[in-house]
């Protein structure tokens, strides 16, 4: 987590409240450190994912355009196969892996 890993940046910013944080709840020892920042260049990507322990994100673009897509819950069923391992939804689907 970037408090514990860069504490000089706690100041720099504030994380809008939009939501209970559970993970505060726990003991310093205990807590997953699901907090981070990531940084990234023209044309950086994310593949399909669901955050960790059902956790969300916020997004801060501070130049040029991103584009993102979220897909309901209820979805998970065609993204995901039997394994977990996500369909590149970039390309056409693949029926024998997404039936």
């Amino acid at each position: 987590a970037y408090e514990r890993d860069v504490p000089a940046l706690v100041a720099d910013f504030e994380v809008p409240g939009f939501g209970r944080d559970w993970f505060r709840r726990l003991p310093a020892r205990e807590d997953p450190g699901f907090r981070w920042i990531f940084l990234g260049p023209r044309g950086a990507a994310t593949p399909l994912h669901v955050d960790p322990c059902l956790t969300h994100a916020w997004l801060a673009q501070v130049v040029g355009r991103k584009r993102f897509v979220l897909y309901a819950p209820c979805h998970a069923r065609f993204l995901f196969d039997d394994q977990g391992k996500p369909c590149d939804v970039r390309r056409p689907p693949d029926p024998a892996r997404f039936p």
